[in-house]
C-alpha cells in the first residue's frame, strides 16, 4: 500500500499525463550563466523502465531517491562529450516547471557544469524498452545556430559537425583581393611607362 500511495503521489508531483508516444524523449542542451544545463523530457513509460533498469526503486520511499536513481539512470545512457572530447559529468537533477501547464511526461533539468561545448552526443535512453525508441535533441549555444537531431537504435551517436573554417574563406578573399591590386598596379604602371 505505501508502494502504491509513493507512485501516485510522484505521479501526481511530476505531472505525469497522456504522452503523445511513449516511445518518444526529448532532449535540449543549452546555456544558462556560462554553465551547461540539460532539459530532459520523458514519457511517462520512463516510470517502468526507470524500475526495470534499476528493480532496487521499487523499495524507494522518497522523491529524492527517486531522482538519484534516474539521474544514474541517464548518466549510464546519456553521454556528453566536449570540445576537448572529455565526458561532461552530469552534477544535479531537479524537476522542471510544466509550461502552460502541459507535459509530455516528466520533465527535468540537468546541471552540466561550466560550459565548454558540445563535441558528441551518445544517448540510448529507454533502447531497452523500444526497439523503435526516438531520441529527438536540440543543442543551442551561444555562437551557434541551433542543431537538432535524433539518435535511435541504428544511431545513437551524433558528432557535431566542425564549422567550416571562416579562416579559409578569408584566406580566399584575401588572394583574390592581393592578385586584383596587383593586376590594377601593374596595369597602371604600364600605361606610365608608355606615356
Amino acid at each position: 500500500m505505501k508502494y502504491l500511495l509513493f507512485w501516485v503521489s510522484f505521479c501526481l508531483v511530476q505531472n505525469y499525463c497522456i504522452a503523445h508516444a511513449p516511445n518518444e524523449a526529448f532532449f535540449e542542451i543549452f546555456e544558462s550563466d556560462d554553465q551547461l544545463l540539460l532539459k530532459a523530457e520523458f514519457p511517462w513509460t520512463i516510470r517502468e523502465v526507470l524500475l526495470t533498469a534499476k528493480p532496487e526503486l521499487k523499495i524507494a520511499q522518497t522523491t529524492t531517491q527517486m531522482e538519484a536513481g534516474l539521474l544514474a539512470y541517464i548518466q549510464e545512457r546519456l553521454s556528453i562529450k566536449n570540445e576537448k572530447n572529455q565526458i561532461v559529468k552530469m552534477q544535479t537533477i531537479q524537476v522542471a516547471p510544466v509550461v502552460n501547464g502541459h507535459g509530455h511526461g516528466s520533465v527535468y533539468i540537468l546541471r552540466l557544469g561550466k560550459n565548454e561545448g558540445v563535441r558528441s552526443v551518445n544517448n540510448t535512453c529507454m533502447f531497452e524498452a523500444y526497439t523503435n525508441q526516438v531520441n529527438y535533441h536540440s543543442i543551442k549555444l551561444r555562437n551557434m545556430d541551433t542543431l537538432k537531431f535524433v539518435t535511435h537504435s541504428q544511431q545513437s551517436i551524433y558528432t557535431i559537425p566542425k564549422p567550416k573554417a571562416a579562416n579559409r574563406n578569408f584566406l580566399m578573399i584575401s588572394i583574390g583581393t592581393v592578385g586584383a591590386l596587383l593586376l590594377l598596379i601593374l596595369t597602371r604602371r604600364s600605361k606610365v611607362i608608355r606615356i
